[in-house]
C-alpha cells in the first residue's frame, strides 16, 4: 500500500514549515550534497528554510532530499506536544488517520526532541 502522502500527492506539511533539526539531520543532508537549508533561530533552534513560503527541499510537489529528510519529516504527522510532553498526530494533517505509528515511532520522536533540547541548551549557555 502508498504511503498516504504519495497516496494523495500531498505536501501541505511542506508549506511554510517550521521543521526543526538536530545537528544529526544537518549532517546527513550536508553529507548528501545539500547546502544552505537550515537557519539557527534566536532560541538556538536550527529550522528548515522556507523558500517562497514552502519548505526548501519541495520542488515540483516532491522532496529532493527524502532518503535524507530529518527525523521529524520522516515521523510527520507524528508530532511532539511540548506543553503535555507526549507524542499525538498534528490536526492539521489531513490524512493522519491513515498513518501507523509504532511504539518504536513514538520513542524515536521522543528520542529527537530530548536531543533537539540538549542541543539548544548547549547553543545558550
Amino acid at each position: 500500500m502508498a504511503h498516504p502522502c504519495t497516496r494523495h500527492a500531498c505536501s501541505i506539511c511542506c508549506f511554510d514549515t517550521n521543521m526543526s533539526l538536530t545537528v544529526a539531520d544537518t549532517q546527513r543532508l550536508e553529507r548528501a550534497g545539500h547546502r544552505g537549508f537550515f537557519l539557527q533561530h534566536e532560541d538556538g533552534s536550527l529550522r528548515l528554510v522556507n523558500v517562497d513560503g514552502r519548505c526548501i527541499f519541495l520542488e515540483n510537489g516532491r522532496c529532493i532530499a527524502y532518503p535524507d529528510r530529518p527525523d521529524g519529516c520522516v515521523l510527520y504527522p507524528l508530532i511532539w506536544f511540548t506543553e503535555d510532553r507526549e507524542t499525538g498526530l498534528h490536526d492539521f494533517c489531513p490524512h493522519r488517520h491513515e498513518f501507523r505509528f509504532s511504539k518504536g515511532d513514538r520513542e524515536w520522536l521522543e528520542r529527537s526532541i530530548t536531543t533537539e533540547e540538549h542541543e539548544i541548551a548547549l547553543r545558550n549557555p
